[in-house]
């Protein structure tokens, strides 16, 4: 089963990290638009995701797979007689990690099966974001060996661009954030223990979501 590993670091607080991600709307922040939409946020109606939340993409294969993605849709139409539709849906099923990290494992979708998992952990001043990305290609004892490799470095790729796109918005975010004082770590300790805000300032520019 092919396995790619990212790592990224962000120079935030890890507990800071961890609450922005858990907040609604991230997830469709952090959806590149060239690979998909989000249709459903793995969230419930009090904003916790909780233990086993879905998550719905609109999964854009010539964006999941990049610029190759009609060369690599025939190959694979070569190899094993049909090949994925250009936007597929494809459902996960979210589960809780430890120190504010998930898996996601997919139920349904493009590939035979797919899993994701999202570790957070301090690194000095900042926070260490590790990915594990496993996944299974449909009929992929019919893919020659040459072929399969071919296609792993193509989605190693893609999957390496979505994680930049990503590591972009979470650091613009959080710094939006910082800089209004909205993170956890920036909180004052208020009479009886109660947490306050501090003041924000005011900015003229429309404010991100998430």
């Amino acid at each position: 089963m092919p396995v790619v590993e990212i790592t990224s670091r962000l120079p935030f607080r890890c507990e800071d990290v961890a609450a922005w991600l858990a907040r609604p709307g991230t997830t469709t922040r952090l959806m590149p638009p060239f690979a998909g939409a989000v249709l459903q946020e793995p969230e419930g109606a009090d904003g916790d995701a909780g233990e086993g939340a879905e998550l719905v993409l609109a999964a854009d294969v010539p964006g999941l797979l990049g610029t190759s993605a009609t060369a690599a849709a025939g190959l694979l139409r070569l190899a094993t007689g049909s090949a994925p539709p250009t936007r597929t849906p494809w459902r996960l099923r979210r589960h809780r990690g430890s120190d504010g990290g998930f898996v996601d494992v997919m139920s349904e979708g493009p590939m035979r099966s797919w899993r994701r998992d999202v570790r957070i952990g301090d690194d000095g001043a900042g926070t260490r974001i590790e990915e594990t990305i496993a996944y299974q290609l449909p009929a992929a004892e019919r893919i020659p060996r040459a072929l399969r490799v071919r296609l792993h470095r193509i989605i190693e790729g893609e999957l390496r661009r979505q994680a930049a796109f990503r590591d972009h918005q979470a650091a613009a975010d959080l710094a939006f954030h910082t800089q209004h004082s909205r993170l956890p770590t920036q909180q004052d300790a208020g009479p009886g223990g109660a947490t306050v805000r501090r003041a924000r300032a005011s900015s003229p520019s429309p404010e991100p979501q998430g």
